[in-house]
């Protein structure tokens, strides 16, 4: 794990927007501020989680690795609030999926995203679930 994964893994986290980091030298200061200019391998960091055991196969995380979706479906934000609103539709969360670009009645089944996802989500299915609750 490097210390570039480590920074892309906990910006993908929901709800986080900014990490500061602990350094102990100018050398680690350099490693953490090489984010800015990393590619997206560098960036890659499913190989990692796939061992976490605190996930378990088939639960999203919301960590983006399934797009980019054909239809530009943003599915880590829809699987977020279909996730949320199983407990409880509220207008909020309808609200926040009204204003969505892309809806996930749009999902035309490819399962691009579905191969690129390391934790086995089934996104088609999510999708589903999402357009039949929120449309």
């Amino acid at each position: 794990m490097t210390p570039i994964r480590c920074l892309a893994y906990t910006l993908s986290q929901v709800g986080v927007c900014t990490a500061i980091p602990g350094l102990s030298s100018l050398q680690e200061l350099d490693e953490i501020l090489s984010y800015q200019n990393a590619t997206a391998a560098e960036r890659d960091y499913s190989e990692v989680v796939r061992g976490f055991k605190e996930y378990k196969t088939g639960e999203c995380v919301y960590c983006n690795h399934c797009l980019p979706c054909p239809a530009g479906i943003d599915i880590g934000r829809v699987t977020r609030l279909l996730d949320v609103t199983k407990a409880l539709l509220t207008a909020d969360s309808r609200a926040e999926y009204g204003q969505l670009k892309n809806k996930a009645s749009e999902c035309t089944k490819c399962r691009a995203c579905i191969t690129r996802c390391p934790f086995d989500v089934d996104v088609v299915s999510n999708m589903e679930s999402a357009a039949e609750l929120f449309e």
